[in-house]
């Protein structure tokens, strides 16, 4: 079978290679440094699960061509962005691609893997008259993405196309874990299930990071207690590790999102999310601020460990508000080569930059970080994220 993947990103590159072990997939994007990068084997992805796969794909090729990525597929899959515009997500690039498709190929199944509103796959079919679009929510992880392909938590997909069991199976045969719940939904009831889920994600890092706020101005062992809670498995172990901040790709812009659609709608817990979030950033600042440093020196501006990815970063948040009360900021961040960032000077070499700073702030720490472990201000208890 013929699928092709619209969008070399972690998610349309993940469930490519994987996809490709059965069938012929084609990927499409129209960055043709990927599209060579992908025909010569090399992941222009920071992930060593992607990395492993890719060298050893057979069945794969990359094409800038519509024409010839279009044609002929049974399943095509949309991996794009949907970034915030206006305090909602931006699915323009999903429509142009919709219409581009339809223009070539009126017997594929679309399958949208982006996170778009509630609504929008419905919206798509009566726009342009096709029935076979629907939707497939991802819940990967930075990171992990394949890992979390083979062993999903839920596997789910829009009900309404004739293709739809078809893919659940696809889906279903590519992961190791057979017994996690594969569910056939309403594309509305999907696009919700994944709104609503990094809401709750994102909720739930808000709440600790809240409690934490508390257990320092308290002086309370925030560690003790956020363990002794764990152990209630109704309240678990995940999202509890304190930080800066949520940040990323996904959460910030889903509860943006989320936002926009309750704008008529009594939710406080919703309208709330972002608001804990960005007074976590300004009681963090104020910490830091309340110390004797005269240079504050960043560690890391990745929004999560081990990430390639500053979008809506909480370090980057914080260094702005450390900047802005007039302190001396300087970052150490192997992925930026330049010689500033945010007005403030890049510090290439560690042991320069452990040497110039008077105060390390780390929202994750690790290995590096242990011979100057006296310097460094986190709120990282428990080293994982």
């Amino acid at each position: 079978m013929k699928i092709t993947v619209v969008g070399i990103g972690y998610v349309g590159l993940s469930i490519g290679l994987l996809l490709a072990k059965e069938h012929d997939v084609t990927f499409f994007d129209i960055d043709n440094k990927k599209i060579d990068l992908i025909n010569k084997r090399q992941s222009p992805l920071k992930e060593a699960a992607i990395n492993k796969l890719l060298c050893k794909a057979k069945n794969i090729n990359a094409t800038s061509s519509e024409e010839l990525a279009y044609k002929d597929a049974t399943f095509i899959i949309l991996s794009l962005p949907t970034n915030l515009k206006v305090n909602k997500l931006d699915t323009s690039i999903i429509e142009i691609s919709v219409s581009n498709i339809l223009k070539i190929n009126k017997k594929a199944t679309i399958v949208i893997k982006s996170t778009v509103p509630i609504g929008f796959t419905e919206y798509l079919r009566n726009r342009f008259h096709y029935n076979d679009i629907i939707f497939s929510p991802e819940f990967l992880r930075e990171g992990s993405t394949i890992h979390d392909q083979l062993y999903p938590s839920r596997t789910i997909v829009g009900n309404e196309s004739r293709n739809s069991q078809l893919f659940l199976d696809i889906l279903t045969d590519i992961s190791v874990e057979k017994d996690s719940p594969s569910l056939l939904v309403g594309s509305s009831e999907a696009e919700a299930i994944k709104l609503f889920s990094n809401a709750y994600l994102a909720q739930k890092i808000a709440f600790f990071n809240e409690w934490d706020t508390f257990a320092e101005m308290q002086n309370l062992d925030s560690k003790k207690i956020i363990e002794a809670m764990g152990y209630d498995q109704r309240i678990g172990n995940s999202h509890n590790n304190p930080s800066f901040g949520f940040g990323g790709y996904c959460l910030p812009k889903d509860i943006k999102q989320l936002e926009y659609h309750f704008k008529e709608i009594p939710a406080p817990i919703i309208t709330s999310i972002s608001e804990s979030n960005l007074l976590r950033k300004i009681h963090i600042a104020k910490m830091i601020l309340n110390s004797s440093a005269k240079t504050i020196g960043i560690y890391r501006i990745n929004s999560k460990k081990d990430s390639d990815n500053c979008r809506e970063s909480s370090t980057i948040d914080v260094a702005k508000l450390l900047k802005s009360s007039g302190k001396d900021v300087i970052i150490f961040e192997p992925l930026i080569n330049q010689k500033k960032f945010l007005g403030c000077p890049l510090i290439n070499d560690f042991n320069e930059f452990i040497k110039y700073s008077d105060i390390i702030v780390a929202n994750r720490i690790d290995d590096a970080l242990r011979k100057c472990n006296s310097k460094v201000f986190t709120r990282d208890i428990f080293q994982y994220d």
